[in-house]
């Protein structure tokens, strides 16, 4: 079955109402006037450092409604954009993971990436594994690795290798944080990878490598795989119906695809060829996912950085993305499905940020969760705290050496803890 058919008639009343819809000058003259009267070819729009595709959405979500992400690393990159928006981000807590920051490994890890979830089974199974009686005990997920070290293959590891007691806590915390999923209105699901390991002993699939030493102890306790579309598809299915029998009606699902690469295949084919594979499946997964459910859309996080300059979109290892790409996407993002309101008039001696010391301290709240008290602190609601951090956002985008402060000063205070007790 199509995913969309429509006859010629509407075929050509597409065409010509859509003006992003040709790829190149010469193909709007080669259609003889059937084109949009003002259509901008992709060719023209892709010359920009940063590309914007028009996005039509299913629907809007208030700017007081809760979000949750959930995926890759590019899902944490997301919550940092619109948290400092004083938006209710329920899936970012730096307070969670206070007690392990001294045992975080070097390289300016996020604190909350133990949370990232890499492939579509290790999601579909936290969801499962936080309310079913019979998950097995964290324990018996783990993998032990030296004398009273083990590793946990089902969270990301930012955090050195540790006790039987201090894993088990550290998973305990990651729970706690997937918990609030529940209230939240809004869950943005990042697809990351196709490649997986799995544990012939658990049967289930991990959401991270296993310890080479235990696959050398193992070999055939553990099996990396690339799996296939219709597998990807069926995961999602299976967590689509688990959520929609916990939650609200009005819960809405946005699926995007991340553009951060495969960093090491298992397989037998080209990094680059099976990293290129993998989107490529994920991305037909996300299509027809959204195709199959009202209240599940598409956002083009992939296509947005993969089609902006790679100079400016991707750091010097072309893997991960930049800080300036990550905040063009999520401004694409809050344009595309927040519904804002009619913006509030600012009375006469309303509270103001008035130094970027100010805004550096409400923005460090925001990202600590603590958002009623950065909304005390300026004396203003949720909206009016967003409108003063994004007047302060502007004025620091219009200045390179604000912006390079700012981004020394949030990754300081990220790894704030560790320094503290290191």
């Amino acid at each position: 079955m199509p995913i969309w058919e429509y006859d010629g008639a509407q075929a050509l009343r597409n065409l010509r109402s859509q003006s992003h819809a040709v790829w190149s000058d010469e193909t709007i003259g080669a259609l003889g006037g059937r084109a949009h009267p003002e259509a901008v070819s992709a060719g023209a729009r892709l010359r920009q450092d940063f590309f914007e595709p028009h996005v039509e959405a299913k629907f809007k979500m208030r700017d007081d409604e809760s979000i949750f992400a959930v995926g890759s690393c590019f899902a944490r990159a997301l919550e940092e954009r619109l948290l400092p928006r004083a938006y209710d981000v329920r899936s970012h807590s730096l307070a969670a993971f206070r007690a392990f920051a001294s045992e975080r490994k070097s390289g300016g890890r996020r604190p909350n990436g133990i949370c990232n979830k890499y492939n579509v089974f290790s999601i579909l199974q936290q969801f499962i594994w936080l309310d079913d009686a019979g998950a097995p005990p964290i324990e018996d997920t783990l993998l032990k690795v030296g004398n009273d070290l083990y590793q946990d293959p089902h969270v990301h590891p930012i955090h050195k290798r540790a006790s039987l007691r201090r894993t088990i806590e550290r998973r305990e915390a990651v729970n706690t944080i997937f918990r609030r999923w529940r209230k939240c209105d809004v869950l943005v699901v990042t697809l990351g990878l196709t490649e997986t390991w799995y544990d012939e002993a658990l049967r289930c699939h991990l959401n991270v490598r296993p310890a080479l030493e235990a696959v050398e102890k193992e070999p055939k306790r553990f099996k990396a795989m690339a799996t296939t579309f219709q597998e990807n598809l069926e995961a999602l299915e299976a967590l689509y119906d688990g959520l929609m029998k916990r939650c609200e009606p009005r819960f809405r699902i946005i699926v995007t695809v991340s553009p951060v690469a495969l960093m090491a295949t298992f397989g037998h084919e080209d990094v680059v060829v099976r990293n290129s594979a993998a989107k490529a499946a994920l991305r037909a997964v996300a299509e027809e996912w959204k195709a199959r459910h009202s209240n599940v859309d598409y956002f083009p996080a992939y296509e947005i950085v993969l089609n902006s300059r790679r100079s400016v979109a991707l750091q010097a290892d072309r893997a991960h993305v930049t800080f300036e790409a990550s905040e063009h996407v999520a401004n694409v993002f809050e344009r595309t499905f927040v519904d804002a309101g009619k913006p509030a008039a600012i009375p006469e001696g309303a509270p103001r940020v008035r130094s970027y010391e100010e805004y550096r301290d409400l923005h460090q709240m925001l990202m600590d969760g603590r958002r009623e008290d950065a909304q005390r602190a300026i004396g203003r609601d949720s909206r009016g705290l967003r409108a003063e951090m994004r007047r302060w956002e502007n004025v620091i985008h219009a200045d390179d050496a604000l912006r390079k402060r700012l981004h020394a000063d949030l990754w300081s205070f990220m790894g704030r803890e560790r320094s503290a007790r290191a």
